[in-house]
């Protein structure tokens, strides 16, 4: 009689992956903040987790801008880690088990004067939040909400440089470890990189 060993992780196959060696690549810089209550109202959730109903949607994204669900923070200048492995310690021979990805965000926004309050809620209200952010063509969101916002905003001796709110955000986040990637056309591209007062759909 053979002897099967359960196993505890569905093998659902590997997913497919894009081969193509003529990819110019993505160009880094975090270079746009989204913060929103609800990964809902940016994000429809189906069957596979989150798909990008509301992103690819220029009307449905202009409209909740609109009606302050979502704050953009455009044109900023900043990175992301990538996420840092959570560890525990492990069972049976394996040293240590991973349960998920300490993520970090820090950008830099130039739109100083007004924004003290702002920063300042967010920085006492982190766990209210998610956060998108977006590079040269790729819109990202956080799996979980904010566990902390550190906020800044120094002042350098240079009387040419600029007052900065220097913006550190992290959060933990499983299953995906990753947070969603989804390319953005260039509508919402155009949207959300230049200066408008009000947006009608």
């Amino acid at each position: 009689m053979a002897i099967v060993y359960k196993n505890c992780i569905p093998d659902t196959g590997l997913p497919v992956y894009d081969c193509n060696p003529c990819a110019e690549g993505e160009k880094g810089r975090v270079s746009t903040v989204f913060i929103f209550k609800e990964m809902r109202d940016v994000f429809e959730m189906g069957q596979d987790g989150i798909t990008p109903e509301g992103i690819i949607n220029i009307d449905d994204l202009a409209s909740k801008i609109n009606n302050g669900d979502i704050v953009v923070i455009p044109n900023v200048r900043g990175t992301y880690d990538g996420g840092t492995p959570k560890t525990i310690t492990g069972f049976g021979r394996q040293a240590e088990k991973v349960v998920g990805k300490t993520h970090v965000i820090v950008w830099n926004d130039k739109n100083h004067s007004k924004n003290g309050s702002f920063y300042s809620y967010l920085e006492d209200n982190p766990t209210g939040y998610f956060i998108g952010w977006t590079t040269e063509n790729e819109f990202r969101v956080s799996g979980k909400k904010l566990d902390k916002v550190e906020v800044k905003d120094p002042v350098e001796e240079d009387v040419e440089s600029l007052v900065l709110w220097q913006v550190t955000v992290t959060w933990t986040q499983s299953n995906p470890n990753i947070p969603k990637v989804f390319l953005m056309e260039d509508d919402i591209k155009e949207l959300i990189n230049n200066c408008v007062e009000s947006v009608t759909p």
